[in-house]
This record gives C-alpha cells, structure tokens and sequence, in this order.
C-alpha cells in the first residue's frame, strides 16, 4: 500500500497456487490455449505473467465487487461438456484470454511493464450489473484504488456478452492512457483522442493475436445479436451505415462531427488516421468539411508504412509529447514529432514523417509535408561538356525517383527512375531539373537550377523603375527597344532589372550614346542604372554575361520620351466643359507618327480619388463635362489603350 495515499500498488494472492496450461472454449476466439491457477478446489481463472497478475472474477449481475467469486472448474478443460458452467459463464473465458493477449502486445510490443508501467494487477469482473439485468457495456474503471475491468453481459437483443478481444483491448487502453497523457475525459478533444486512442490498441492488439479471424479495422464486430450492425465504429470507413453509433466523421470538423464533442463520435478522425498510415490511401479533401468528388477538393496521397511502425509512433506521441488537455493539433504535432525521433534512430531519412503528416492532412488536421525531407541534388550548377551526372544521396531503403527536365529541349535525363541521373545537353539555356522521390509511398519533389552552356539572358526586361512624380508609362517594345515616359520630370534616373541565368559575372557596356548627348555610364552587374537628363535621349547599352562555358551578349536601346506633349486641354482653368485634343504627331521620336487616339479620361482630385470616368471609341477630340465638380486642382488622365498622360486641370468659377 502506499504510505500516504493508502492506494494498492501491488498484490500477491496468499491462495495463488500455480500456473495451470488449460484449455478455453470462448465465445469470439474459438478454442485456445490460457493459463489458470490450480488450486485444492481445482482450477480458477489466475495467473502469474511475467511477474503480472491477471485475476477473472465473476461479479454475480452487481457491481458489488465485495462479492466477487472465482470461476472454477474441476479440470483443465474450461469446454463444453467438461465445464459446468459452460454456457453461463463462457464470457469470461474471453475476457481472460483477451486480458492475457493485452499484458503480452504491452509487453512484447512497447516494453511495457503492465497497464500502468509498473506490475499493475490486470482485474476483469464479470458479469457486472448496476441493476441484476444484461448490461450493455465494457468499462475501464479507473482512479485511486480501483483500475480494473468489468463487462456487461448484453441484452441478447442488440449485444451479446462485450467481451471480445478488441473491446477488452480498448477498455484496457483506457488505462494505458491514464497512466501516460492522462487525456480529460469529457467533451473536450482531449476525450475525443482518449477515445481513438482506445480503437486504435483495439486493432492492434487484434492484429497482434489474431491477424487472421478479427477484423482489424472494425471494433465490436463479434459482439451483435442483431444482423443490423456489424461493428461499434469503422476505423477504415468511419461514414459506414452499419455500424451502432451511427455514421462517424471521418474529417476533422467534417460531416457527421459532433459539435456538443461526443468523443465517440469525433474520435474516429484519429482512428482514421491511424488506419491511413499503416495502411495507406488517396482521396479528396474538399477542406475541413468532408471527403467530396475531386471536382470539389484537393487531392490528398499517404502512403501507408503499415500497423507494426504506426502503432509504434501512436505510443511514443501518448506516452511523451501529450498532455491531458491535447487536442486535434496537438496530437498531429506529437505524432510528427514521435515520428521524426524513430526516422532519426533507424537513420532512413524522413520516411515516418512525411506519411504521418500526410496522413493528418487526409482527415483535415494541418497541411500536407511540404519539406524536401532532408534530401538535395548533387551536381553542378552549370556544365558545358555533352554531358554531366546528377545524384540523389542518402535515400532511405525502398525509395524511387522520377527525374524530368523542364522545358524540355535543351537537355535530357538517360536514367528516369534511378536514383542517378545524367543530363545530355541538346543546346544552351536554363533548365529546372526535378526529382520526384516516393519515401513509403509519399512523393517528395526536390529542384535543381542548372545551365547548360553559356549564360542565359532574358530577351525582354523584367522591370523598368524611374523616379519619377506621378503615373508612369513604361513601353517595352520590338527589338528591345526600351521608351521611357518621363513626363516633365528632367533628369531621372532608370533601372533595368535583367534576368540573367547561370552567370559566374557580368558587366554592362555604353555601346554610344545614339542622341549625340552625354547620358551617363550604366552601374552594377545584372542590373542597369541609368540617368536620362533631357527627353528625347537615346542609348545603346551591352551586357556581357560570362561562365566557364563562355560569354553571353545582348544589347538594349533605351529611349527617353516627353510624355506631357501628346494631349492638350483647353480652356484650363475651366468652368463646365474641358476638351482633350490628340496631336497627330509628337516629337517623341523623329520621323515617326503614332497613333495618340483618346479611349478614355479619368479625373481624379488632389489626393486621388476618381471623381469622373468617360469612354471613348479611339477619339481625337473629347469634351469633358465638369460643371459638377467643385472649384479646385484636379488632374486628367489620358489613356489611348498604349500610353497614359496626366495633365493638371483646375476648375474655376
């Protein structure tokens, strides 16, 4: 007894005699093989296990525990015809043989020294009642100075006696749970996960001891007397229609989620996972709300690493990283994290963690793994010879890799599914090779930026930037022939920003200065920074990209432009009609004739905001109306479908 608290730690009955090999006719497992207790009346349902007691006593339709007695029987054969007692107690042969096969996955499985760690006595009544009569239910009895089972006969209309191996497993594994996270009971997830927790030892105590007979993945299959059920609750199909508590969610927040939190019913999200992960699945998630058509969600992959390694990942997150107040979050969190401890110990990459994080995202907890699970391509940026090898290293056993080249053309991987790859060059440019790595059945994506040849430099330019006041009109057009609207803004400076690839260096080079004027020289390596102080400026700049492979040239004209000379306005100051008049012809380029043809005018305020907005069909002439606008600045802007002027406009009266 404990000192303070007064609770049984440990007790050793003073009429155990010694173990007894005996043979067990159950209701759910057929025949099998148990341990009893001979003693001077014959033999009773006790053992001795790895230093565990294991008692099975008959409760006598109570739950007056006081009055607990032994089922006994005179021989060793516990079967029809050798047994007395046969049809009536023949229950508790399989809670005994089911208490039996939970000490032993504990033990053999986990390394677990009984329900609580430490020789706890493993206790079934029953037969148990609270009123004389068939009671639908097994339970776990829990708290100070109790921790034992009792099982409920059944009404022999729904339920038979619930004492089958997955049931006793479950209730047992409420125990596990109290000794290790303590999830609360109640209706909070914490009891939710409490619950799935419980399913989960169920299939896998039934996987264990009888992979062949049980229905792993259904809990309570064996117990009905009614054909209109075939199990408590569906791990693989929570949505199933068959099953007693009716239709279970099978996505966090899903359909069929309990929004009172019954934990039985939310807690097949974490049974479901559990059977994702071991055994694998693709679907799709329309979000957190359901599995729905793929037209609807997005689709979700897990690949399945199988019961024996998921069942260790559900342990180690129970047993270190949860608390009893863990949700749904939580649990993803501490099985991730159990699961990258067992990937970094076996030393097989991140094989574990990528389908328990996939596995989650499939029933709506947290997003898909989106990590490169630790692995990188090896080879070398740039390479100008035919050919160059490229390799993944360090992939966990079992691994396969896609390799595909993008855009296609320029090079060609010879080995698409080995885990090296050499790359034939066909001709210069930038290419992104990919490797898809399927680690158990999920796919990892990881990218390598290569050039092949000489560097790469985009024809066009990425951006143009100038520091001027207002809108800015910024005009790429053909042969790279770069305009600059500068409005009335003189000087301004304009930055180019290039896209060059698979450069070691790289300079730019004023080539001459095509409008007879001192512009000024280009500055930085990939990116022109030049200063046009007069419109109608014009400049031819090279820029010179080199590797190892060679030397890359493109060469640019950039062109300054007054924007201000396009449009006129009159009368300005105004009092109810402005007119906007296109010029035929501008001086922005010499010799040249655009088409200025107004398509829309837009008025805005001092700070802003359009107070007017007129279309046009390519007009040379347009008459605003602003008798509705109050005295004060505004401004104009012109739009002809290519440039955009602005021009100030004040309004008078």
């Amino acid at each position: 007894m404990d000192a303070v608290t007064n609770e049984v730690i440990r007790e050793i009955p003073l009429i155990y005699d010694v173990n007894t090999p005996c043979t067990a006719q159950t209701i759910y497992s057929g025949t099998v093989g148990i341990t009893g207790d001979s003693f001077t009346g014959g033999f009773r349902l006790r053992e001795n296990r790895n230093g565990v007691d294991i008692q099975t006593l008959n409760l006598q339709n109570s739950f007056n525990y006081a009055t607990a007695i032994d089922f006994t029987n005179t021989n060793t054969n516990f079967t029809n015809g050798s047994w007395a007692n046969f049809n009536q107690d023949r229950a508790a042969l399989d809670a005994h043989w089911g208490a039996e096969k939970v000490l032993s996955y504990w033990g053999d499985v986990h390394g677990r020294n009984s329900i609580d760690g430490n020789g706890l006595r493993v206790l079934s009544y029953v037969h148990a009642s609270p009123d004389g009569f068939g009671w639908n239910n097994g339970q776990w009895v829990g708290g100070p100075n109790n921790h034992f089972m009792q099982y409920g006969d059944g009404d022999g209309f729904i339920f038979n006696p619930l004492t089958s191996l997955d049931i006793a497993a479950h209730e047992m594994g409420h125990g596990i749970t109290e000794f290790t996270a303590g999830l609360a009971p109640g209706t909070q997830e914490s009891a939710a996960l409490n619950e799935g927790f419980s399913d989960i030892w169920g299939a896998c105590v039934s996987n264990k001891s009888a992979p062949t007979t049980k229905q792993t993945w259904l809990i309570g299959e064996e117990i009905f007397a009614t054909p209109a059920f075939n199990c408590i609750r569906n791990m693989q199909n929570p949505r199933s229609t068959t099953t007693a508590e009716g239709q279970h969610p099978d996505t966090y927040h899903g359909q069929f989620w309990d929004n009172n939190g019954e934990p039985h019913f939310n807690s097949t999200v974490l049974s479901h996972w559990f059977f994702l992960l071991s055994q694998g699945g693709n679907g799709w998630n329309n979000g957190q709300t359901s599995h729905a058509a793929a037209n609807d969600g997005v689709p979700w992959n897990v690949g399945g690493i199988g019961i024996n390694n998921a069942e260790l990942i559900a342990y180690r997150a129970l047993s270190l990283y949860l608390n009893p107040s863990a949700d749904y979050m939580a649990a993803r969190n501490a099985t991730i994290s159990a699961a990258r401890d067992i990937d970094n110990t076996r030393g097989v990459g991140m094989c574990l963690e990528i389908a328990v994080t996939n596995a989650w995202y499939a029933v709506g907890v947290g997003a898909a793994y989106s990590g490169n699970a630790g692995l990188s391509i090896n080879g070398d940026n740039i390479f100008c010879t035919t050919s160059n090898n490229y390799t993944i290293p360090n992939l966990p056993a079992g691994a396969t890799v896609l390799w595909q080249v993008s855009p296609q053309g320029i090079a060609t991987p010879n080995t698409p599914n080995s885990p090296q790859t050499t790359l034939t060059r066909n001709g210069d440019g930038t290419v992104t090779l990919t490797g898809t790595v399927t680690i158990c059945g999920n796919p990892v994506t990881i990218a390598k930026q290569i050039n092949v040849g000489a560097p790469t430099i985009a024809s066009g330019i990425t951006d143009l930037n100038a520091n001027l006041l207002g809108p800015v009109d910024y005009d790429l057009i053909q042969q790279e022939e770069n305009i600059i609207c500068l409005g009335e803004v003189y000087p301004t400076t304009v930055i180019a920003n290039m896209d060059v690839r698979g450069a070691s260096s790289a300079a730019w080079t004023k080539v001459r200065d095509l409008s007879g004027r001192v512009i000024g020289s280009p500055s930085g390596d990939y990116n022109l920074s030049v200063t046009f102080r007069l419109a109608n400026e014009s400049a031819l700049f090279k820029l010179d990209a080199t590797n190892t492979c060679g030397t890359t040239t493109r060469q640019y004209v950039f062109t300054s432009v007054n924007c201000g000379q396009r449009y006129s306005v009159f009368p300005n100051p105004a009092s109810s009609t402005a007119t906007i008049t296109a010029k035929e012809s501008t001086a922005d380029k010499s010799n040249a004739s655009e088409d200025v043809a107004i398509t829309e005018i837009n008025i805005y305020d001092q700070v802003g905001n359009m107070k007017k907005h007129q279309t046009y069909g390519k007009a040379k002439k347009a008459t605003l109306n602003v008798s509705g606008l109050k005295s004060g600045l505004y401004f104009i802007e012109v739009i002809n479908g290519k440039y955009k002027e602005r021009k100030q406009l004040i309004i008078q009266r």
